[in-house]
């Protein structure tokens, strides 16, 4: 199984398992992953300081 790390401004970090078909903002937000509240519908993906993605 596949496993999504989450990591805030602060560099904490919080590692969930994902199911295949299941969104990266479900994910959070079902997991109630700290700073991520899901609303805008739209989540910003990076590696390091580059954008990899964006969209909802």
């Amino acid at each position: 199984m596949a496993k999504v790390i989450y990591v805030n401004a602060n560099d904490e970090r919080t590692e969930v398992e994902i199911e295949p078909g299941e969104t990266v903002m479900s994910l959070a937000v079902n997991n109630l992953v700290d700073g991520i509240v899901g609303e805008c519908g739209e989540l910003h993906v990076r590696r390091g300081d580059r954008r990899l993605a964006e969209g909802s």
